[in-house]
């Protein structure tokens, strides 16, 4: 549930930004209108959506559908359907064929430390 346009925004950013970096379907739906466990009511602003990685063979923006925000609070508001989400093609992606750019170094130098108990103990 997102009041404002802000909280809206950042959802939805951020589910986006989940399918691209888990290289996955999301799809994020959110609750129009006015609560009514809420005082004093408060309206809700939301939309739906679904994303995909930002990949060509997915159609390069990473969104497959999506319902503009909207605080519409009468009526039964819209509705999205997304038919046919390719989410076998986003499998073949995840298993390696995802356009990856290889980058100028590489990483096999890199080495990954266990952090002590007492650095565990203070996070």
């Amino acid at each position: 549930m997102t009041e404002k346009l802000s909280g809206y925004s950042r959802v939805f950013s951020c589910a986006k930004a989940r399918a691209v970096e888990l290289m996955s379907t999301v799809c994020a739906v959110g609750c129009l209108g006015k609560a009514a466990a809420s005082k004093p009511r408060l309206s809700n602003t939301s939309g739906a959506a679904v994303y995909l990685p930002c990949e060509e063979a997915l159609g390069h923006t990473g969104v497959f559908a999506d319902l503009p925000a909207s605080d519409r609070t009468e009526g039964p508001g819209p509705m999205l359907v997304a038919r046919d989400i390719p989410v076998g093609q986003v499998r073949e992606l995840r298993c390696g064929k995802a356009e990856v750019w290889p980058g100028a170094w590489r990483a096999d130098h890199v080495r990954v430390i266990e952090a002590s108990p007492a650095t565990k103990a203070a996070c």
